[in-house]
This record gives C-alpha cells, structure tokens and sequence, in this order.
C-alpha cells in the first residue's frame, strides 16, 4: 500500500525541535580542506557533479600525511573550542532563564561571553618587543666592552 503525503507513522519518533538560539557545531577538518579546495577543483574541471567533485577531494583528503592535514586539523581544533565556549555560555543563560537568576555579574558573563577569556596577543607584536629587548641587551653588553 503506498503511502501518502499527509500520513502520519505512528511507528516513527518525533524528534525534538532544535533550539534556535543553540551554537552551531563546529566543522570537521575535512570540511575545512573541502571548503578551501572545491572551487579549485571545480575550476579546473568544471564539467564535474558535485557529487564526483566531493568523492575526488575525499580521496585526496585519504591519500593526504598528517602533516598536510595538520592545518586543517588545528582549524577544526579552534572551532571546537569556540563552540564548547558559545555552548557553556549557552547553557548557562538557558540554566538562569529555568531558575530566573540575573544578577549583573551574569548579565556581563552573558553578554560578553566567558567570563576570564584570555588576552589575545598578535605574534606580530610579541617577535617586535622580543627584538626590543635583545637590542637593549646588545647595547649594554657594547657599552659594557667599550669601557
């Protein structure tokens, strides 16, 4: 007997509703490298299904050592702990609400994110006050020989 449209299963679960304002899963290191190579290989045979296009690139992706996977790996590693923050973050917000909790230390939590996130330092700026310093000691070990 076929089934129709507006059948209901009575054998099926219902899944539960996502939650709209939940964080996003994080991409897995394929995605990334499949992200940042479809389009070149879509370029470069353009007559390819996307379909064929994704199976090439997970072969590539296979035959790839670790090291060439390393860099998609550490990107994937980074969204993981954005998502675990975004997530605690969530989760305590969704724990204030079923309690009703909202003293102005949480409302800062909430808003700004995790409450003692590290200060992000540019490399830039590291290697330039690492030079700083061996300049100043250089100096003063001249200075120390002059005299």
């Amino acid at each position: 007997m076929p089934r129709t449209k507006g059948a209901e299963n009575k054998n099926k679960k219902e899944k539960p509703q996502k939650d709209k304002d939940a964080p996003k899963k994080g991409k897995s290191a394929f995605f990334f490298f499949l992200a940042s190579n479809l389009d070149e290989l879509k370029k470069k045979s353009p007559s390819l299904a996307h379909k064929e296009a994704v199976s090439e690139l997970s072969k590539e992706w296979k035959k790839l050592s670790t090291t060439g996977k390393k860099s998609y790996i550490d990107l994937a590693n980074k969204e993981k702990e954005r998502f675990q923050k975004e997530k605690e973050v969530y989760q305590a917000k969704k724990q204030r609400e079923n309690e009703g909790g909202n003293s102005v230390h949480e409302k800062r939590i909430a808003k700004k994110g995790v409450e003692n996130e590290p200060k992000v330092v540019k490399k830039e700026k590291v290697q330039h006050h690492q030079q700083v310093f061996l300049n100043e000691i250089y100096v003063s070990l001249l200075k120390d020989l002059v005299e």
